[in-house]
């Protein structure tokens, strides 16, 4: 038992001696193979440091450059793989990243940004390879050869389908200012230039504004702004389009951007602060090209014209092609202004008004009606304005090389004509209303005719003032006999084109049409109604009717008799009634009548009569009715004078009707 206890003992001592020896070997094992991964590390680290550094160069594709990059190579440590769980030996790796063009030095600015996620560089075969991450634009490899501080090889993005060339310079002392070349302003900035017409061989000033955003640590959120100008940057004439999303790949530079209103889309790509490429709308499809730069204003070739500005005023003419019973004056000017509106930054508003000239363009003369909408689309150039109450127009038409053509639209009748306007005019040989008119009233009822004068005086306070003094003439044109009338307003319908001239202190008014130094219509008479036509012209007397005669005046010598019926009289029965006018501006209507009545007890030749003095003659020129008083022994004459006959009676207040009368001259 004893020795079993003693075999058990030295069996356990050579045991642990043998054990003691194993472990060892084991140790110095892993020491190896630590001390190696050691060495390793500070080799790979020593190499590493002869590739790391800032660098600088550019993109390319089929020898065409894209983009310019910043390429910085940094070394990091990785926990080793290796089998030791003891004092973990860390590797060093290629890391830094890739950053596009699109950078500022201020690092608070937007940029984008790929990060090396795997790099390794071989001395021996001067070969750095790296894979880099966007978390926008996917994956990136880079295969480069390294030769005297320059990087060139391929680059592959295969989830943009995109491949090339690549070319950089490290940076170092002798060299320090090249950085500035590749670090131009950030996205977030305007681009000025230019989008051009296909068709028109003409430009629009633009103006594209870009606002970014961060998304993450390497990729954007961008949108932007585009100013579509009419004319030069000075008149702030122009269309804001929003596009809320761009969609922008950062390797190649392509931009596709469309509208939040689906109405423009650009397409093109950014290189080298020069943002250009094609154009269309949903109008008109492909319009045309454009070009933007970032830093300074890009311009358009010298074959193309600039698009002028829509803010002016254009004259010409509506062309009645309706039958209808609107009569608005022939001449017209549209006057359209477009500018930054105060309230709302970035935002024109369009604003305007229609003229329509009763003569010359220039005058005074016009009706002005302000425009309660305007829609313009500056892509097809269609042009829609629209009036309120009282004159419902409607103009549709185009605006196109400063000319304005359509149709003229008014209130139910729809359309009744077409219009055609530019930004000049000349003489159009349209008379202006105000003026000298010799006119010719017509008698219906006698088949008379009558001379007359009228003159038109207008202004402008707030709308088209028109006023006029009327004289009507009894006898040959020169007559002194006549009746005058004013009429301070006189209204105006331009839609019928009707003068309505009337006044309450006036016993004649007239409604008649205006046509180019020319008036025709009615007269009338607050007591009888329509007298007659009146035909007035500035430029000549008006044509007399045919089978009308002249309506004489009332003053004269009326020779005739007298036909006693009451016997308690008797008055000699020739008689002589003498009637005078002359002018009296104290009177109403500016006509004083004097007069007297003889009564013949021989002939008409003799020196024996009576006579007798009127002391008040009143007559009507519209209903021919006279009334005359004598001084001495209150006689009164009452009677009709037409065609130079005055017929009638003649009484006595105290002995009543005497007799008739009927004189003629």
């Amino acid at each position: 038992m004893i020795n079993f206890i003693r075999w058990l003992h030295s069996f356990f001592f050579v045991f642990m001696l043998l054990s003691s020896c194993g472990s060892s070997d084991k140790n110095s094992e892993r020491d190896k193979k630590r001390d190696q991964i050691r060495n390793y590390a500070l080799s790979k680290e020593k190499e590493l440091s002869d590739i790391t550094g800032n660098y600088f160069g550019s993109l390319f594709s089929d020898g065409v450059e894209l983009q310019k990059i910043h390429l910085l190579l940094t070394i990091r440590e990785d926990v080793s793989d290796s089998e030791t769980s003891i004092d973990p030996t860390r590797i060093p790796r290629l890391a830094g990243y890739m950053r596009l063009a699109y950078v500022s030095d201020n690092e608070s600015d937007s940029y984008i940004s790929y990060s090396i996620i795997k790099g390794d560089y071989d001395s021996k075969l001067n070969s750095v390879t790296l894979e880099l991450k966007n978390s926008q634009y996917g994956l990136l490899t880079l295969d480069l050869s390294d030769s005297e501080e320059k990087l060139s090889g391929k680059w592959l993005s295969s989830e943009n389908s995109s491949h090339g060339e690549i070319n950089l310079i490290r940076l170092n002392e002798d060299n320090m200012g090249l950085s500035s070349n590749f670090i131009p302003s950030s996205l977030n900035t305007e681009f000025t230039g230019y989008l051009s017409r296909n068709k028109t061989g003409s430009y629009h000033l633009s103006k594209l504004i870009f606002q970014t955003q961060k998304n993450d640590n390497d990729s954007l959120i961008m949108a932007a702004s585009l100013l579509f100008y009419n004319g030069s940057w000075s008149d702030s004439e122009y269309q804001k389009f929003t596009f809320s999303t761009v969609n922008f790949n950062a390797l190649t530079g392509g931009i596709t951007m469309i509208d939040d209103s689906s109405t423009i889309s650009l397409n093109g790509s950014l290189r080298d602060h020069n943002l250009r490429g094609t154009w269309s709308t949903s109008y008109s499809g492909n319009s045309g090209e454009f070009l933007l730069n970032s830093r300074s204003f890009a311009k358009p070739d010298e074959s193309l014209q600039q698009e002028p500005s829509i803010s002016k005023t254009y004259f010409g003419k509506i062309i009645y092609t309706e039958n209808n019973q609107s009569h608005f004056p022939e001449n017209i000017s549209i006057s359209l202004s477009m500018g930054e509106d105060a309230e709302a930054p970035l935002k024109s508003s369009l604003n305007g008004k229609v003229r329509f000239y009763t003569g010359s363009y220039g005058s005074q003369e016009y009706l002005e009606v302000p425009f309660s909408d305007i829609d313009y689309n500056v892509f097809n150039r269609a042009l829609i304005i629209r009036t309120e109450n009282p004159y419902q127009m409607t103009f549709s038409a185009t605006l196109e090389k400063n000319l304005i053509s359509g149709d003229f639209h008014y209130g139910s009748p729809g359309k009744i004509g077409e219009i055609k306007l530019n930004d000049s005019y000349e003489n159009s040989g349209m008379m202006d209303m105000q003026g000298q008119y010799q006119a010719v009233f017509r008698w219906n009822d006698i088949k008379a005719y009558q001379y007359g004068n009228f003159q038109i005086f207008t202004s402008y306070d707030n709308g088209l003032k028109i006023s006029g003094d009327l004289k009507m003439i009894f006898g040959p044109s020169h007559s002194v006999e006549y009746l005058s009338y004013k009429f301070e307003n006189i209204e105006f319908n331009p839609e019928s084109g009707i003068l309505t001239i009337s006044s309450p202190d006036t016993e004649v008014y007239l409604k008649v049409r205006y046509d180019n130094g020319s008036l025709h219509g009615d007269w009338f008479s607050h007591t009888r109604g329509n007298i007659g036509h009146v035909c007035m012209s500035q430029s000549k007397i008006p044509e007399i009717p045919d089978g009308f005669s002249l309506l004489s005046g009332i003053g004269g010598s009326y020779r005739g008799k007298i036909i006693n019926k009451n016997e308690s009289t008797s008055l000699p029965e020739k008689t002589l009634l003498n009637i005078a006018a002359s002018r009296n501006t104290e009177s109403k209507d500016g006509l004083l009548l004097q007069g007297s009545i003889r009564f013949y007890l021989g002939s008409f030749d003799s020196h024996e009569y009576m006579e007798y003095t009127f002391s008040n003659i009143s007559y009507n020129f519209y209903t021919r009715e006279l009334n005359a008083t004598t001084i001495k022994e209150n006689l009164l004459i009452q009677g009709f004078m037409q065609n130079g006959i005055f017929s009638g009676s003649i009484s006595h207040n105290g002995f009543g009707t005497i007799g008739t009368i009927e004189v003629k001259i």
